[in-house]
């Protein structure tokens, strides 16, 4: 039996294209005739490859996790010391977040949209959430291991006030108009941390 024609576009490059829309406008706002647009497909395109706009958000979300998570785990892993390795993940969300025309975060915007009323969503930004606290506990628990972190507290508890402070940079990044502030954030974060 005859599959049918071969896909005339590039499902990744129109998945990235949707992770921009939905990162600037979030599920809500983000009409079919814009996804489509800045997709560049059309109606039947979106249906046969993601099923539906609920769909496409899904994977979406999926492959910008997986990306964020894959860019987590390197800076992490990268240099000797685990706490700089942590500074240096939030200064680079804290640039980011300041750069000129960033959409943020998809994460930040989508969980706030869609999680209060959608428990499928809300399932599945919860996944995201808990995977990036096990890469930071891990991280942490060797930099207590090596001496670098405090002693005081449990390090899970740590990777979450690290967590908590990565996700609160892309939504005061978006607002806040000094850098000053999220300079601050970050400092008094990693004082936290410091043995």
């Amino acid at each position: 039996m005859p599959r049918g024609p071969a896909k005339s576009f590039d499902p990744d490059a129109a998945l990235d294209a949707a992770i921009e829309c939905f990162g600037s406008k979030g599920y809500a706002a983000a009409g079919l005739a814009e996804l489509l647009g800045t997709m560049g497909i059309a109606r039947k395109s979106l249906y046969d490859t993601f099923g539906d706009k609920r769909g496409l958000f899904t994977r979406a979300v999926e492959r910008y996790s997986d990306r964020q998570l894959e860019i987590l785990r390197t800076e992490l892993a990268h240099g000797s010391s685990r706490i700089a390795a942590v500074g240096r993940m939030l200064r680079r969300r804290q640039r980011e977040c300041a750069e000129q025309g960033n959409w943020g975060c998809l994460f930040a915007v989508g969980a706030a949209q869609t999680c209060q009323d959608d428990p499928q969503f809300a399932a599945l930004f919860r996944l995201h959430l808990r995977r990036v606290e096990d890469l930071l506990h891990d991280a942490l628990r060797a930099a207590r291991d090596a001496g670098e972190l405090t002693p005081h507290g449990s390090t899970r508890s740590h990777a979450r006030m690290v967590l908590a402070t990565l996700q609160g940079l892309a939504v005061t990044g978006r607002v806040m108009d000094s850098p000053s502030f999220s300079r601050g954030v970050i400092e008094a974060t990693l004082s936290a941390l410091r043995a």
